[in-house]
């Protein structure tokens, strides 16, 4: 079933096929962008991050990275040199508390693996924003010089694939990763899951779009 948004319902109230076909779309793009990442799989990466916090002090203390047959590049906890303080709600959330980083490299040990991935890949993460910042921060308080990353956020793919809307912030609600384990290789394979899952949807048939024109009315599409 397709999800119609308030806000399509309000501007084309009188024309319920226009609502529909703006949805299905948006949907029918969601579905398109999964399977041609499939189709060129080499050219990503899946990316996750667990952190210290959510704030702009805190740091990476765990990081995965996973091609799309679901290999592992990168799969560690992190040990931060500057001594970071991980929050009690977020030990609560992934359960990784600082015994467990006592013999963990730091992230200027492992850094060089992202880099050289960054040269050449283009990312999918799930919540590409928080990581994205994560990775600046974490490089910060390292007294690492950052980098960019090219990135597909697939949260946002994913929510518009849902369609439900929220009024407060006149955008689609953010959904939660599916399936989520709060461990940074176990959300790498769910992401990787779910744009699978996306993938096999079937493209909604659009409805014909009909204009007036001298008394006639025409297909346009």
């Amino acid at each position: 079933m397709i999800r119609i948004p308030s806000w399509a319902c309000r501007l084309f109230s009188n024309d319920q096929n226009r609502v529909l076909r703006l949805r299905s779309m948006e949907v029918n793009k969601t579905i398109k962008v999964c399977r041609e990442i499939l189709i060129d799989w080499e050219k990503y990466v899946i990316l996750d991050t667990e952190t210290t916090g959510l704030t702009e002090k805190d740091v990476i203390i765990q990081i995965a990275i996973i091609d799309l047959n679901g290999n592992e590049l990168v799969n560690t906890n992190v040990r931060s040199i500057k001594a970071k303080r991980i929050s009690k709600e977020a030990t609560e959330v992934h359960g990784i508390n600082t015994n467990m980083l006592r013999f963990a490299p730091s992230f200027g040990e492992i850094i060089d693996d992202i880099y050289k991935l960054s040269k050449n890949k283009i990312f999918l993460i799930y919540n590409a924003e928080f990581d994205g910042r994560m990775l600046k921060q974490t490089c910060y308080y390292n007294n690492l010089n950052s980098f960019n990353i090219r990135a597909i956020c697939i949260q946002k793919l994913y929510s518009i694939f849902k369609g439900e809307w929220s009024e407060y912030y006149n955008n689609y609600k953010f959904q939660k990763l599916p399936n989520s384990s709060h461990n940074a290789k176990g959300d790498c394979l769910a992401t990787l899951n779910l744009i699978k899952k996306i993938a096999k949807n079937d493209f909604t048939i659009l409805p014909e779009e009909k204009y007036t024109i001298f008394g006639k009315k025409i297909n346009l599409f």
